[in-house]
């Protein structure tokens, strides 16, 4: 099974390629991103015409598995008019990878309520990468033995931009999630 994972951002939509056989591996990151200047729904037609194209580079994908989006009441992080724009982003995706097998997973339905600094420290140590906690709790940067952000091996990496790790790493984590999921539904409860 080959998955495609997606982060949805109004700048910076992550992607991430997975297959499942004969092991996990990560076939392939991409990051699409429009120009910090645009806001709003500008922002959203931009990115949503930016996702168009990008079924065409992903023939073969079993699944397609793209971040909901959620409201945390009174956690006061974001606002809805943020979320929405989010959830519009989202929607794009979705609809541009009409063809595919999709799921659409809240975030506290693939990550829990774990902080997304640790979350995707264990998305990464699964595949035996280093690396580094940005911000507090914000995300990791994958880095290889000399330090420097990157998966080496992985097509695509070498072009992510410095900002942007935060998104691929939970991309990477959505397609192994979905990947999970899918085994354990042709497994059945235990």
């Amino acid at each position: 099974m080959i998955v495609l994972g997606i982060d949805p951002d109004l700048h910076q939509t992550a992607f991430a390629l997975v297959q499942d056989e004969p092991f996990v591996k990560i076939l392939r990151v991409e990051v699409l991103s429009i120009p910090e200047t645009l806001k709003g729904t500008d922002a959203v037609v931009a990115m949503s015409s930016a996702l168009g194209a990008a079924p065409y580079r992903y023939a073969g994908t079993s699944l397609v598995v793209v971040e909901g989006q959620q409201i945390y009441l009174g956690s006061g992080q974001a606002r809805p008019d943020s979320i929405l724009r989010l959830a519009q982003v989202a929607g794009a995706a979705l609809g541009a990878f009409w063809a595919f097998s999709k799921m659409m997973p809240r975030p506290t339905e693939w990550k829990g309520q774990v902080p997304k600094g640790i979350h995707q420290a264990r998305i990464l140590k699964r595949f035996g990468i280093f690396y580094k906690v940005v911000g507090r709790e914000k995300g990791c940067v994958p880095l290889t033995l000399e330090g420097e952000p990157g998966l080496a091996g992985v097509e695509g990496s070498d072009l992510v931009p410095k900002g942007a790790w935060i998104h691929v790493v939970d991309a990477i984590g959505l397609a192994l999630w979905a990947i999970e999921q899918a085994k354990s539904s042709l497994t059945g409860p235990r």
